[in-house]
């Protein structure tokens, strides 16, 4: 059965006059001339076969029938928007996540193609090492490296955590994704290049890339292997870990990184470990919400997709 409906730009126009009580400025909210909403009216009242204005000296008010109409007109069009809205949320869901740079580059931007394809939720990325604070809804969800309030670090963990996992813990869950262990890392041809690189202790730390947000990380790797943490040369220093993999990548030397980053590599066969032994640190990765978004749907798919995601085991020599 045909659905007796007048032209739908017929009522945007009778409702916007309706609204306004006026036909011009029910005109400027649609861009349209004050003559175009008047023709519409009319044919929406030629449609029904019933005024529904009286047309006064530069004013307008309802007929009877007009002010009816209008109200039920104006809460079918509020439905509409609101379930237009819903409707293109749906569609496109769209999640902020705030991470550390390194995370964001080595990790995210390479994999979240596969969770949008899988889950249709738009995602962005926001890059800092400041912890964030998810209560002021600067982001959806958060991926750090820390521990939580009143958590024991494991026994044999060792280093000190720069910054903590958010700004703000009232009404924040963490839940646990990866640990975060460091092995030291070269390019295959810096290891051509310096046949005789030795131990760090026996080169006087030279060769080492140090993070200054970690320092002390190689120190802390050293005494995990039962040696002498005392290094009387400092070594290149860059600002965060993606740094010291690239100056790493480019024969700068060893870098002192997370496993979880360092198989995340599209280039790792271009990488060595120089020297056996790992360090694990007294934090790990966590996945940071609000506590009242855990029954989210995009939180969930999140939270489930990137477990499946991360390796933070030791790769093989």
């Amino acid at each position: 059965m045909r659905r007796a409906l007048p032209p739908l730009h017929a009522l945007r126009a009778f409702e916007a006059a309706g609204r306004h009580m006026s036909f011009s400025r029910a005109a400027d909210e649609l861009c349209v001339s004050t003559a175009a909403i008047s023709r519409q009216v009319r044919s929406l009242e030629a449609f029904l076969g019933r005024p529904l204005f009286e047309r006064l000296t530069r004013q307008i008010r309802f007929t009877d029938l007009g002010k009816a109409y209008f109200g039920r007109i104006s809460e079918a069009m509020a439905l509409t928007e609101e379930a237009t809205r819903e409707a293109m949320s749906v569609e496109r869901r769209r999640l902020v996540i705030a991470t550390m740079p390194t995370t964001a580059n080595l990790c995210l931007m390479p994999w979240l193609a596969g969770f949008t394809d899988e889950t249709e939720i738009d995602v962005e990325v926001v890059s800092s090492m400041t912890p964030p604070n998810l209560t002021t809804g600067e982001a959806d969800i958060a991926i750090r490296v820390g521990a939580r309030p009143g958590e024991q670090a494991s026994p044999g963990t060792v280093g000190r955590i720069p910054h903590p996992l958010t700004a703000d813990w009232t009404g924040v869950t963490a839940e646990p994704l990866w640990d975060e262990v460091f092995i030291p890392v070269c390019s295959r041809q810096f290891l051509l290049d310096n046949p005789q690189l030795g131990l760090p202790e026996a080169n006087g730390g030279r060769h080492l890339i140090h993070i200054v947000s970690r320092p002390d990380a190689w120190g802390d790797w050293l005494a995990a292997q039962g040696r002498s943490r005392h290094l009387k040369e400092r070594g290149l220093e860059v600002g965060h870990s993606y740094v010291a993999l690239q100056a790493a990548r480019r024969h700068r030397g060893v870098a002192l990184v997370a496993t979880v980053h360092f198989n995340a590599l599209e280039w790792a066969r271009e990488m060595a470990c120089p020297w056996p032994g790992s360090l694990r640190s007294k934090g790990a990765f966590h996945l940071l919400y609000r506590t009242a978004d855990g029954d989210d749907a995009r939180v969930s798919a999140f939270l489930n997709w990137i477990r499946r995601q991360g390796d933070d085991s030791v790769p093989s020599p």
